[in-house]
């Protein structure tokens, strides 16, 4: 993981936490606003590895490529993968609390 998504899930965490001290609308729509830019980014990353495991494939088939570059590719397809489900829950919960403070 990232080092700004761990800031944005800190963050996420955090405000779900947050019992008793009932955090601002506007801080947890900026907070949602940060986690869906990161969000966006990580299913970026995603289409750019699924493209890349596609060319290397191709590669592989023509005998051109070796499967060690394949193999990472799918590793952090993976995590991106778990990664991007992991931020969307988060979301997903942060969005519901945020519609109950409104």
């Amino acid at each position: 993981m990232g080092a700004r998504l761990e800031i944005v899930v800190e963050r996420i965490r955090a405000l779900l936490a947050n019992e008793r001290g009932r955090p601002s609308r506007e801080r947890m729509e900026w907070t949602l606003t940060e986690g869906y830019a990161e969000a966006l980014a990580l299913d970026g990353e995603r289409l750019r590895i699924e493209r890349r495991i596609d060319d290397v494939t191709a590669q592989i088939a023509r005998g051109r490529a070796q499967a060690d570059e394949l193999r990472e590719l799918i590793e952090r397809q993976e995590d991106v993968q778990h990664e991007l489900a992991q931020l969307r829950e988060l979301l997903a919960s942060l969005r519901v609390r945020a519609a109950r403070a409104a």
